[in-house]
């Protein structure tokens, strides 16, 4: 009787122990299915990195050179703006349409030998109070020591000259340095119609 038990006993134990082996090697065959390395290799890696890098640097340039575009369309349309206020003004005051009387006020003090510029806030242009004539008086999207608005007045009083830095200086509408009235080359400048 005990050989039985212990044949029955050894049988459940070889039972268990191939129960046991069996599960184990189909576990070990899913692992070696399922838990294969499937990532990308360093190199791999590396590549598309550089690949994504590239194109944002060239989609950062294009961004920034639209933005100075459009800065700079802004500003063509501001001083536009400005010289129909101007204008309006001299109907206004009833004198010569080539006549621009200088009244001080502002932030300009000189616009005839130095000039106002939109870098001194307020109402830098003469002549031309808000709202009367224009909303408000605009400044540079930038307005900086480089990139402002820029008024002069002739010394007879008889012509002005509006202008601004313009950033992109492939602009068609920059005129030449010679027969440009403003700083240097590189503004745009409107003068009387």
């Amino acid at each position: 009787m005990f050989c039985s038990i212990l044949k029955v006993m050894s049988n459940k134990n070889l039972y268990h122990v191939l129960r046991i082996k069996y599960y184990a090697k189909k576990l070990n065959t899913y692992y070696k299915i399922h838990n294969t390395f499937s990532g990308f290799t360093m190199i791999e890696l590396l590549v598309s990195i550089s690949i994504v890098a590239v194109i944002a640097s060239i989609g950062f340039v294009v961004y920034n050179k639209s933005q100075a575009i459009g800065r700079d369309s802004r500003r063509k349309a501001d001083l536009r703006a400005l010289q129909v206020a101007i204008e309006l003004y001299i109907q206004d005051a009833s004198t010569s349409p080539k006549v621009y009387p200088y009244q001080s006020g502002g932030g300009c003090t000189d616009p005839v030998g130095v000039g106002c510029f939109s870098t001194t806030g307020g109402n830098w242009v003469p002549n031309v109070p808000a709202p009367t004539y224009i909303n408000t008086v605009p400044l540079d999207p930038i307005n900086s020591s480089t990139y402002r608005y820029s008024y002069k007045a002739s010394a007879g009083g008889s012509s002005y000259t509006l202008c601004a830095a313009l950033e992109n200086t492939s602009d068609p509408d920059i005129k030449p340095t010679g027969s440009n009235p403003c700083e240097a080359g590189g503004y745009f400048s409107l003068t009387p119609p």
